[in-house]
């Protein structure tokens, strides 16, 4: 819904902390969490984009999962994030992977942690 630009619905489907995004949208009410989440992807520095493909679930608490995931870039690509803010490389790879968090409430899923970050 993120990488859609479908802000509205991605709201519905999240049940994370809007508190790192309240702090860095102050002019916006911390229970907006629709303006919120368009500010996070098109002002904020999130990456929000599409999911390629799934590369690992694990159910780690009673209604409590988290999943590896690949996200493709805006070129088609596999999204890849480097060293933050200017750091030089120490000559790792780029991580390619990232964790979605996600929580299951009466037979349906949300979506409890944010995008990647890239500022």
């Amino acid at each position: 819904s993120l990488a859609a630009g479908s802000y509205e619905r991605a709201a519905s489907l999240y049940a994370g902390s809007t508190e790192v995004l309240a702090s860095l949208n102050p002019q916006v009410p911390a229970e907006d969490e629709e303006v919120l989440l368009r500010h996070a992807c098109e002002i904020n520095g999130y990456r929000c984009m599409p999911i390629l493909r799934v590369l690992d679930s694990e159910k780690f608490s009673l209604n409590e999962y988290v999943f590896t995931v690949e996200f493709v870039d805006g070129s088609g690509e596999i999204f890849k994030q480097g060293p933050c803010c200017g750091a030089d490389s120490d000559g790792t790879d780029p991580t390619t992977s990232f964790l979605v968090y996600a929580i299951e409430r009466a037979g349906d899923y949300f979506v409890t942690s944010l995008p990647p970050y890239v500022p």
